[in-house]
């Protein structure tokens, strides 16, 4: 009897115990980068579990905080740039029509231009990044083919897949109609070529393959 009843206690003791920590756990693990705002239920008690709680719940309050702060300064500094670039891209074509330029000159301004149109797109996956973080990026959903659309991204990816003379094929049917936003589908596109050329070997091969099966596309 008194081996049982110890049991009993120490069950009933360890459970009331285990309980808090069981629940900031389940809280915690529901907390991630869409859901900083949400805080660890503290225990009514004062004791060491409390406080602890406590300090983890004004540390998520501070990353809040530096993360909110983040995605405005993103949002801002890309908004802002987009101006002054288009400025840029717009004098430099400008120059590149002046009559009897010198053709050193006119290769620095397509140089120029290049780069311009590099921190451009910068710009736009940062602005991008910023509306999708905060949830108010909007789709432009249309009918398009998929295939028209891996074509002109390949033919992009093709000019930076030269200076590494990295080969690009593709095998893809005459046609993959579906709904979707075009730009973002190209942007995605895009940035996958890029990388597959950037971690690629020197004069190495790509290979695009496309198909639709029961609505599925692979």
């Amino acid at each position: 009897f008194v081996v049982v009843a110890v049991l009993a206690g120490t069950w009933l003791i360890a459970r009331r115990t285990l309980h808090p920590i069981a629940t900031i756990t389940q809280a915690a693990e529901c907390i991630d980068v869409e859901r900083l705002s949400q805080r660890l239920p503290e225990p009514a008690r004062g004791d060491e579990l409390g406080r602890l709680t406590s300090v983890l719940n004004r540390m998520l309050v501070r990353l809040d905080a530096r993360f909110q702060q983040a995605k405005r300064f993103t949002a801002d500094a890309s908004h802002e740039l987009r101006t002054p670039l288009a400025v840029m891209r717009a004098a430099i074509q400008n120059l590149q029509h002046t009559p009897n330029l010198d053709p050193a000159i006119h290769e620095g301004l397509d140089n120029l231009l290049d780069q311009c149109r590099r921190l451009t797109a910068i710009t736009e996956d940062l602005l991008l990044l910023s509306r999708a973080d905060s949830g108010k990026l909007e789709l432009d959903l249309k009918a398009i083919d998929l295939c028209e659309v891996i074509q002109e991204a390949l033919e992009d990816a093709s000019v930076f897949a030269d200076e590494r003379d990295v080969q690009i094929s593709s095998v893809l049917p005459e046609s993959i109609p579906t709904r979707a936003d075009r730009e973002r589908i190209r942007q995605v596109l895009l940035n996958l070529l890029s990388n597959a050329v950037k971690y690629n070997r020197e004069a190495g091969r790509i290979r695009v393959i496309a198909n639709a099966v029961s609505g599925q596309i692979t």
